[in-house]
């Protein structure tokens, strides 16, 4: 038996192994993320695959490469760059928005609590207010004295 304890360790391991380097199964029926996040796409001057771009685009706005949304439910960066794409009353829906400062949250009339993720869905009724902070943060100095 301690003659083959190795060669038995070594198999487990080499199944262990195989089994991580097959793609996740999916339905027939079920969209195929994984193949679909391998579809090359150019981006600053550079080929990379879908899948890179949706999780440094989810991490730029969110923080994170992963949404983690009410009740426990995580959405992939590819399934949320896919959702934002295509099905955008899905999207809209999405806490993905960091907002942590209290004078833009006041802004909205919202107060400050744990909860600092929001969905396009909550800020849609403010985009005019919003639309009108940015331009205000376009004046400078000079144009307030030229007029």
């Amino acid at each position: 038996m301690k003659r083959f304890l190795p060669w038995i360790i070594l198999a487990v391991a080499a199944v262990c192994i195989a089994a991580n380097w097959l793609p996740p199964q999916t339905a027939k029926d079920d969209f195929d993320f994984n193949r679909f996040g391998k579809i090359p796409v150019l981006v600053g001057g550079r080929i990379k695959p879908l899948d890179t771009v949706a999780r440094n685009s989810l991490l730029i706005i969110h923080g994170k490469q992963e949404l983690r949304l009410e009740g426990g439910k995580r959405v992939s960066a590819m399934q949320w760059l896919t959702d934002t794409l295509f099905n955008a009353p899905v999207a809209d829906q999405y806490p993905v928005f960091v907002v942590q400062n209290a004078d833009v949250l006041g802004l909205f009339g919202w107060q400050q609590s744990d909860r600092k993720y929001f969905s396009f869905a909550e800020f849609s009724a403010f985009l005019k207010q919003i639309d009108d902070q940015a331009g205000q943060s376009d004046i400078t100095d000079f144009r307030y004295i030229n007029g």
